[in-house]
């Protein structure tokens, strides 16, 4: 005899939704030394999940996550895709077990360039003279060098980031000058930085009488 706790079960059934979410390559530690990561474009920009409303209502965004610590040259990767909520967070095993990829399932390709690094001093002049009453003193800025990073074709002929006079302008000033100036518009082409917050230079120019 087979004798049954129940002749019945109560399922939930809600509306299925469908959407279209960027694909976000996600770096994980640090290149090696002297190399830095130029681009990272996935093979696919968009991808579409379908699954329950409430469990794709709660995808922020899809990360292709890529480990570049042993990177030196350009190369395509086969990565993991990750499914983050609004608080930075992976979907649980049990919500992706309802999602449905299109396209891609199993990962994707991620192009990546990589680019040299070297560190080069920078050079600041300035443009004007003090009120007649005070002279030039001293100019003085940190930081003093930068780390740039472009091909080695192109970082071979940089040895300094040399910033114009008309850049600082000291005329008729009758008071020390403190200023913050963004390096980044007279980068050599095809170079930038490595560090986005190495491009603000603090300036001090003093006079005295």
């Amino acid at each position: 005899n087979i004798t049954k706790s129940r002749e019945n079960v109560v399922i939930s059934v809600e509306d299925a939704s469908t959407e279209q979410f960027n694909v976000v390559v996600s770096q994980q530690n640090e290149p090696p030394d002297g190399y830095a990561v130029g681009t990272m474009v996935p093979e696919q920009s968009i991808i579409q999940i379908t699954g329950p409303a409430s469990i794709v209502s709660k995808i922020k965004r899809v990360e292709a996550v890529i480990d570049v610590s042993t990177f030196t040259s350009d190369r395509t990767v086969h990565c993991n895709l990750r499914v983050v909520d609004g608080n930075n967070e992976q979907l649980s095993t049990a919500d992706l077990a309802t999602l449905e990829f299109t396209g891609k399932t199993e990962g994707m390709d991620v192009s990546v360039t990589m680019l040299r690094t070297k560190e080069v001093s920078l050079r600041l002049g300035y443009t004007g003279t003090p009120d007649g009453n005070y002279s030039f003193s001293s100019i003085s800025y940190r930081p003093e060098t930068v780390e740039i990073a472009g091909t080695a074709e192109n970082i071979a002929g940089v040895s300094e980031i040399v910033i114009p006079d008309e850049a600082i302008n000291i005329d008729g000033i009758t008071e020390n000058l403190q200023l913050t100036l963004d390096i980044t518009p007279y980068l050599p082409e095809g170079i930038r930085l490595n560090d986005e917050a190495e491009a603000s230079v603090a300036v001090l120019v003093e006079i005295e009488r």
